[in-house]
């Protein structure tokens, strides 16, 4: 879905990001475990692979808004607004956290602001119609490794506001649950981030 689908391949050809042999890939978590430890043969890797990052976030939550919302988003709108999540990580994470950047990955491959960080991304779909709703996390190390995906369907909640804090609940779950101690969440919902 991230890479083959039709509207997935358009996102990725105005973007110009063209990983090789994605097109092949039967395994994503095998095949983005690869790009990220040998990232290496990439020019400017770190943040190339920032940038792939919420690229596919973006193609998820239109996927998602597609399926559940009957919404439908433009590959221009989905590579705008993956490009505004970007900069404004970078500029807000980058510039409100003290602590420097820490290289202790192979070839200076941090992804995160901390060594051994984590970063959890976090989010909910909700369905009004269907009365469903879902929530997922996914989780990589400060080297970009997955360490861990969760999908699941959740109690209709009525609404997205709820939803995605109860997506950002579970990812605080799953980090306590694995002792992770330095961690940033990701998240689309910035009226819950704003009120944690």
């Amino acid at each position: 879905m991230l890479f083959r689908c039709h509207k997935a391949q358009l996102v990725w050809k105005i973007c110009l990001i063209n990983w090789p042999d994605v097109e092949n890939t039967m395994n994503f978590a095998s095949w983005w475990n690869d790009k990220v430890h040998n990232a290496n043969r990439y020019p400017y890797s770190i943040e190339l692979t920032k940038l792939s990052v919420t690229i596919m976030w973006q193609i998820w939550k239109a996927r998602n808004a597609l399926v559940f919302n009957g919404e439908n988003y433009d590959p221009n709108e989905i590579v705008s607004k993956a490009l505004f999540d970007y900069h404004e990580y970078k500029d807000n994470l980058l510039t409100n956290l003290s602590t420097p950047w820490i290289t202790e990955c192979p070839n200076d491959k941090n992804i995160t602001i901390v060594q051994d960080g984590v970063i959890i991304f976090a989010d909910a779909s909700l369905h009004k119609e269907r009365k469903m709703a879902s929530i997922g996390v996914a989780t990589m190390d400060s080297c970009g490794k997955l360490l861990q995906d969760f999908g699941a369907p959740i109690q209709f909640v009525g609404k997205v506001i709820t939803a995605e804090a109860l997506a950002i609940r579970e990812a605080l779950g799953k980090a306590m649950e694995n002792g992770w101690t330095r961690v940033q969440v990701l998240s689309d919902a910035k009226n819950v981030v704003n009120m944690i």
